[in-house]
């Protein structure tokens, strides 16, 4: 399968996130990787590719908000999610800095390496 992302993703394990479509029930999941472009969002109730959510998850103390596109959807495992825009600024400015911290190799946490199986 050919790489058609624009930004690298960083390994990441972010706990109590959650996503949700339009007024929906909002679904917990957790971040895996991330980009300033996308995550990866695993989640045992995934949306159809194609369907805009929303999803919010902490970094660095602060709440983010991103609406995002499902990309790619795994039933029962998770969904690549592009980010279409942002909450606020601040938000944009968070996950950038957040970013070049993974990209230096010292997250912080909640920002841990997953264990290889």
């Amino acid at each position: 399968m050919k790489e058609e992302r624009l930004s690298i993703r960083y390994v990441c394990d972010v706990a109590h996130s959650s996503y949700q479509t339009g007024k929906a029930v909002k679904r917990e999941g957790q971040l895996r990787n991330i980009s300033l472009g996308g995550c990866y969002f695993a989640t045992r109730e995934t949306a159809e590719a194609g369907t805009h959510v929303q999803i919010e998850f902490a970094c660095r103390g602060k709440r983010l908000v991103f609406r995002c596109v499902v990309r790619h959807a795994q039933p029962g495992e998770g969904m690549g999610l592009e980010f279409v825009s942002a909450e606020t600024p601040a938000a944009i400015s968070t996950l950038s800095a957040w970013i070049q911290e993974l990209r230096a190799g010292h997250a912080e946490t909640p920002v841990r390496e997953r264990k290889k199986k």
